[in-house]
């Protein structure tokens, strides 16, 4: 009788002692023709108790033995050498993976430690070469010794565009999936000088309910759990990533979305009128188009904070020159930290569409609403990879844009179509 066949024995012995107990209280009862008293009660319903989280325990074993014996059966009939024979000491030789898992010492061990939950009994060698070999360049096919690289330490990751956009708008949070603000739809003055005892003019205001539900932005990894056991640092960098590719998708959406499952961005916000913004007159250059696009948004009487251009065009603007062939602006030999334009902040980023520069009151007309923080989880219990050794690496964040007042954006059009306006 094994471990688990004697915890199992002593399980079911206790179960019938707390059985017995129970039934002494209701047989006395009855015996004597009468209820049960309060204290008999409360005594019946802690055996009754015990007896339910026995069958709890007696299940958990019973599902142990049978995994034991599912393991056995499943390796005694994977053969490896029917002999015996080997160049390896005799205490190591084994006729099947089977005997070699079930002697070995990492099954031993999992069976003190108990099965139950997800578990491994890490690698098993049968005659001195593992179960489980690396296949692909530099590896000998019988599973023998791998030429050893000349690692270099770090990770040499691909690079992405700094994030900027988020910043730009005021930030908030929310405990519920949806974020409904008041947004002013017509604003008539009817001030004027008013004759003695004449009546008032009339202003008016009107106003619509907005609601902008909380949208889901998320992505997810699949690695090897023999890739993150063997480069420990790599899971953090995973981390990272993951964190790093939502945020990318999150500034598309924040500029571009669609709405549907994702949020409806700014550039589907801007009124049409504010939309492809150019300068009249001779000798315009793209800057005159971006100053006739901040005297639009002055218009929604709110003073723009910042301008969104592409990289392309920011280049086109920092390479003005004049009649004398130099620069307008600072020159080669500038930083170009702190980067402005008219004396507004400019991000340069590819998530503006280019020759589409969007200007506008970020800071005080749009808000970005955050249910909770970006969160980065990890489970084999995606698919089938808890039988192929695999972890899903998951990022996901929920966030809602509100725009107070969409005419406080406007782009301007850099290209060389498009009238004047």
């Amino acid at each position: 009788m094994d471990k688990y066949e004697r915890q199992l024995a002593a399980v079911e012995r206790e179960m019938r002692e707390e059985l017995s107990k129970a039934r002494s209280i209701t047989d006395r009862a009855a015996t004597e023709g009468r209820g049960l008293t309060e204290d008999e009660d409360g005594t019946l319903q802690s055996h009754l108790k015990a007896v339910d989280t026995l069958k709890e325990k007696r299940d958990e074993v019973r599902a142990a033995i049978a995994v034991r014996e599912r393991v056995d059966a499943i390796g005694e009939a994977m053969e490896v050498d029917p002999t015996g024979k080997s160049d390896v000491p005799e205490a190591r030789r084994f006729t099947s993976i089977g005997e070699a898992f079930v002697k070995s010492d990492g099954y031993k061990a999992l069976l003190d430690r108990g099965i139950s939950g997800a578990w491994s009994t890490g690698s098993i060698e049968v005659g001195g070469k593992a179960l489980l070999s690396t296949s692909g360049a530099g590896a000998e096919t019988a599973g023998g010794p791998l030429i050893q690289p000349d690692v270099q330490p770090g990770i040499n990751g691909k690079l992405f565009q700094r994030l900027t956009v988020a910043d730009l708008m005021a930030s908030g949070s929310t405990s519920s999936n949806l974020v409904r603000y008041m947004e002013e739809t017509i604003a008539t003055s009817g001030a004027a000088a008013v004759a003695e005892g004449a009546d008032k003019p009339e202003s008016s205001l009107e106003f619509d309910d907005v609601d902008e539900p909380v949208k889901k932005i998320a992505t997810f990894l699949p690695v090897t759990d023999e890739m993150i056991e063997d480069v420990p640092q790599l899971e953090s960098y995973i981390n990272a990533r993951l964190a790093l590719f939502v945020r990318i998708e999150e500034e598309r959406e924040l500029l571009n979305g669609a709405g549907g499952s994702e949020l409806v961005g700014l550039m589907s916000r801007i009124p049409a009128n504010n939309k492809g913004l150019r300068k009249a007159g001779a000798n315009v250059t793209d800057a005159d188009h971006i100053f006739r696009a901040i005297s639009r948004v002055r218009e929604a009487f709110l003073e723009p904070d910042a301008i969104v251009i592409h990289p392309n065009d920011w280049e086109g603007i920092v390479l003005l020159k004049d009649g004398q062939n130099n620069y307008l602006g600072p020159g080669p030999f500038a930083a170009e930290a702190g980067r402005t334009l008219w004396g507004l902040n400019v991000v340069v980023t590819t998530a503006v569409a280019e020759a589409q520069p969007i200007i506008g009151a970020f800071g005080t007309a749009a808000q970005v609403f955050r249910k909770g923080g970006l969160s980065v989880e990890a489970s084999n219990s995606h698919s089938d990879y808890f039988v192929k050794n695999k972890t899903a690496v998951r990022a996901e964040e929920r966030l809602a844009l509100a725009v107070y007042r969409p005419s406080a954006f406007a782009t301007a059009d850099l290209g060389t179509a498009g009238a004047a306006t």
